[in-house]
C-alpha cells in the first residue's frame, strides 16, 4: 500500500498544524499531516517489525502512527499524546485515524503515567515536548518499554527550530547505555549498547 505524499497547503494561508515542519507531508490516506519527510518514514518502517509492537511518543495528530499502522497491519501500535495546546483539529484527526485502523491504539496523557510492561514493545519513536528535559524523560521512559533488542527513535534531532532535542539525546546516549546508530534527515535511530 504505497500511497503519493502531498505537500500541505492551507486554504487561509494560516499553518497547519501549529509549529509544523515547513517540509510536512499530507498522505490521503490519513487525516492530518504526517510530520516526517518520505526519507525519514521509509528509515522508521525498516526496523518496525511484520509483526510486534510500536510505540509512538507524541503523536500529534496520528497520522505518522496511521501511515506505519497501514504497512504493518499485524503490528499493535500505540500512540500517547497529552494534546496539550490548541488540541481540537489534533485530537479530532487522531480519533479519526484511530477509529479506521484496528491495529491502533491511542492513549491520551503522559508516557510516565501508562504502565506497559518491561520490554514489551520493538520500536519506539519519541517526538513529543521538545524542550530538553521533556525528550530526555520520554526517552527514559521509552527504554524502559522497549525490549534489548529493540529500537528507539528520535525525531527533529538536530534541526533548527529543536536544538534542545540533539543536547537531550546525546546526553541520555552518554549517560545511559544507549547509541545513534544511524540517521536520515532529523531522525535518529538508537539501540541499547551495554558495555
Amino acid at each position: 500500500m504505497d500511497r503519493e505524499l502531498l505537500p500541505i497547503e492551507s486554504k487561509d494561508g494560516a499553518p497547519y498544524p501549529e509549529g509544523r515542519n515547513t517540509f510536512g507531508l499530507a498522505d490521503v490516506s490519513v487525516c492530518g499531516p504526517v510530520l516526517m519527510t518520505r526519507g525519514e518514514l521509509d528509515f522508521l518502517l525498516e526496523s518496525v517489525p511484520l509483526r510486534g509492537r510500536y510505540c509512538e511518543i507524541g503523536s500529534w495528530c496520528s497520522a505518522g502512527l496511521s501511515w506505519i499502522a497501514d504497512r504493518r497491519p499485524e503490528v499493535y501500535c500505540v500512540g500517547v499524546d497529552c494534546f496539550e495546546g490548541p488540541p481540537t483539529r489534533r485530537l479530532f484527526a487522531a480519533l479519526a485515524n484511530w477509529d479506521q485502523r484496528p491495529n491502533v491504539e491511542l492513549f491520551l496523557g503522559r508516557v510516565e503515567n501508562f504502565a506497559w510492561r518491561d520490554s514489551y514493545f520493538d520500536v519506539c519513536l519519541v517526538d513529543g515536548d521538545h524542550r530538553a528535559d521533556a525528550v530526555y524523560r520520554d526517552l527514559a521512559a521509552a527504554a524502559e518499554m522497549c525490549k534489548s533488542s529493540a529500537s528507539m527513535f528520535a525525531h527533529d534531532y538536530g534541526s533548527d527550530g529543536h536544538r534542545e532535542v540533539k543536547q537531550a539525546v546525546d546526553q541520555f546516549c552518554q549517560e545511559q547505555a544507549w547509541a545513534i546508530v544511524g540517521r536520515v534527515d532529523s531522525l535518529v535511530k538508537l539501540q541499547w549498547a551495554p558495555l
